[in-house]
């Protein structure tokens, strides 16, 4: 199944649109078990022991962050303390809440209510400021956050952050739909 995308650019200069289309092209089964990533192995069939390392380093990050979390008092802190930026972490949340909404309209609405495969090539054409726009709200959101707690943290602030980030991140290995 090849479905086509059609995209509209409007041209600046003259005012004029132009109708550009685009054929999305799926990998077949075949090409993605001959094609191989820089360390050698197979790009579709990754090994147990490469799952159980990943597995073993997103535990170590998790672990890492429960560490932050307990030693800080994290959410105390970012919901209680009269301490950090109550204004700035209030915004912060809002870009939080903007990219959440986002991602969702990506991952769930996309692919299940307009019926787009799951493929990155089709946001570019269909939706093509969605990712510069939560690349942006999400860099405005972590400076807001690093400003908001510098005054109970310090210099500590964005390594704190950092690190609950991540540890965030790498909890999605363990839920069921993830590989």
């Amino acid at each position: 199944m090849n479905p086509q995308y059609r995209r509209v650019a409007s041209d600046e200069n003259t005012g004029s649109s132009e109708r550009v289309t685009t054929t999305h092209h799926s990998i077949s089964n075949t090409t993605t078990s001959s094609s191989s990533s820089s360390s050698g192995t197979l790009v579709a069939g990754r090994s147990l022991q490469d799952r159980v390392a990943d597995k073993a380093v997103a535990l170590g990050w998790i672990v890492a962050a429960l560490m932050v979390t307990y030693a800080t008092n994290f959410y105390s802190v970012i919901f209680y303390s009269k301490e950090v930026n109550r204004t700035l972490i209030q915004l912060a949340f809002v870009g939080l809440g903007i990219n959440s909404i986002l991602t969702i309209y990506l991952t769930i609405y996309l692919p299940r209510v307009k019926k787009l495969q799951a493929d990155f090539s089709a946001w570019n054409v269909y939706c093509p400021r969605v990712i510069p726009i939560m690349t942006l709200t999400g860099v405005l959101t972590a400076l807001l956050l690093i400003r908001g707690t510098y005054p109970k943290w310090g210099f500590f602030a964005p390594l704190f952050l950092a690190i609950e980030a991540m540890g965030l991140l790498f909890s999605l290995h363990f839920f069921p739909w993830s590989c």
